[in-house]
């Protein structure tokens, strides 16, 4: 569960920079959109629409690195059943981060 709640919490910030960048959404419904859809505090909510507006994070990369390992748990874990969901989950943890292009 903790895992799915970050990834809707990063998708909604990729999504509210995206809108940001070219919808020219203002701070309070970055803010409203970080509390309602991402499950963020006031404060937690406030201090990610500034980051969002400042630029310093582009969320790509992450967003990358997700929809990597989703195409390897599909390819390993639904369609082939090489791994179970406990042994792709470990494997991943156990060999820490790796940039998605060598994640193989």
């Amino acid at each position: 569960l903790f895992f799915y709640i970050n990834l809707l919490r990063m998708n909604i910030q990729i999504l509210a920079q995206n809108n940001y960048i070219y919808n020219n959404m203002n701070t309070e419904e970055i803010i409203y959109d970080l509390e309602n859809l991402g499950f963020m505090n006031e404060k937690e909510s406030r201090k990610k629409s500034n980051e969002i507006k400042s630029m310093t994070n582009i969320y790509i990369k992450e967003y990358m690195t997700y929809l990597h390992l989703v195409q390897l748990y599909d390819k390993h874990c639904l369609r082939s059943k090489k791994y179970s969901i406990n042994t792709f989950i470990d494997n991943i943890l156990k060999d820490g981060y790796k940039p998605y292009y060598l994640n193989n």
